[in-house]
């Protein structure tokens, strides 16, 4: 959350807690990239005690959200 350019994330949990997907929000690619190149591999670290495997990371751009009208029903 005190990364340059951070800007939300979102966890996913599948049922029984076996799978997790998580996806952050980023206000410039070059943010994000140099989160992956210098925060993540100590996050990875700390992962490793309670996740099997290494976590994927994969780079995509937002083309259409809706979020924003999801955010504020939660929170009406």
């Amino acid at each position: 959350r005190k990364q340059k350019g951070f800007q939300d994330e979102i966890t996913l949990v599948a049922p029984g807690g076996l799978e997790a997907v998580g996806i952050s929000f980023w206000d410039q690619k070059e943010n994000a990239e140099a989160y992956s190149r210098t925060t993540y591999p100590e996050v990875q670290k700390a992962l490793a005690k309670v996740v099997e495997g290494t976590p994927q990371v994969q780079n995509y751009e937002v083309s259409n959200s809706t979020f924003h009208k999801i955010a504020a029903r939660v929170a009406a």
